[in-house]
């Protein structure tokens, strides 16, 4: 009677919070191993969706599904898992974990590779769907009250979300849930903490909450060739302006053609002084003009 229990409660959950939760994840990284182990079929979480699809339509249409929840390394599990077609879900939805700080001039990135994958399986499964990351970030994330304990550095932590952020949204990736503010462990935890023991941010918020500010609203990024050495993605114009986010290797200089009269500012938003030579590293700085 699985399958007669999965549909009520579907129908259950759907009906009582519609209107304050209106967008289902349809289960928890299927993929894993554990549920594999535990008899789970991509066939099995196809006809999931399928049933979750097809409840909501009949009781509110205007809820979304979101399927498929995947994550790189595992194209086998998503080509089985989209083999019921793209029509039983309304977005498609990956995981993406990743301590090392995304998008160094010269290499692909990550993220953009995936993305292009899954798009390509999409196509060949009935069309493409919305890409949205719904649990991801660095999985540890160092302390700066115990530096010791590990984890990416603090020093690295803007740098790190503000390049993982600039380069899902320009792979078009729609929406991101980082997780998570906090684990509720002691204090020297650093797996996915976002805060400290004593909910203190630590910088990756901060930064994070720059980037939100100046480009919210701006639609997605696209990235742009300046010089070897450098990433540079550039945001659809405001009034007039484009908001462009750069990094590098530490030895290419910005081209005076994109410096003369930009406002240049560092990851905090803080103005850079426009008569000095400037040759971003590995932290990115904001360019406007």
């Amino acid at each position: 009677d699985t399958m007669e229990k999965w549909d009520q409660y579907c129908r259950t959950a759907i009906s009582h919070y519609r209107g304050r939760i209106d967008h289902w994840e349809i289960w928890n990284e299927p993929w894993g191993r554990w549920w594999a182990t535990s008899g789970g079929k991509p066939e099995m979480y196809v006809e999931f969706m399928r049933r979750a699809y097809q409840i909501k339509q009949d009781i509110h249409p205007d809820a979304v599904i979101v399927g498929v929840d995947t994550y790189r390394g595992n194209e086998k599990w998503t080509n089985d898992a989209l083999a019921g077609g793209t029509g039983i879900f309304e977005v498609f939805s990956y995981h993406e974990y990743n301590n090392n700080l995304m998008g160094d001039p010269g290499t692909p990135i990550a993220v953009a590779t995936s993305t292009a994958e899954w798009r390509k399986l999409m196509a060949e499964h009935g069309g493409e769907r919305p890409i949205w990351n719904t649990e991801g970030g660095s999985v540890s994330i160092g302390s700066c009250y115990r530096p010791e304990t590990g984890g990416l550095p603090c020093r690295l932590l803007p740098a790190h979300i503000v390049r993982y952020d600039v380069c899902c949204l320009a792979a078009g990736v729609e929406r991101f849930f980082l997780y998570s503010l906090h684990p509720d462990r002691g204090e020297g935890n650093i797996f996915c903490a976002n805060l400290e023991h004593d909910r203190a941010i630590k910088p990756l918020l901060a930064a994070r909450a720059v980037l939100a500010s100046l480009v919210d609203g701006n639609g997605l990024p696209s990235e742009v060739s300046i010089a070897e050495g450098l990433r540079c993605f550039r945001f659809p114009p405001e009034n007039g302006r484009s908001l462009h986010v750069l990094w590098g290797d530490g030895s290419t200089p910005l081209p005076g053609t994109l410096t003369k009269d930009a406002e240049i500012m560092d990851i905090w938003s803080n103005p850079l002084p426009t008569t000095d030579t400037i040759t971003p590293s590995f932290e990115p700085i904001y360019l406007r003009k």
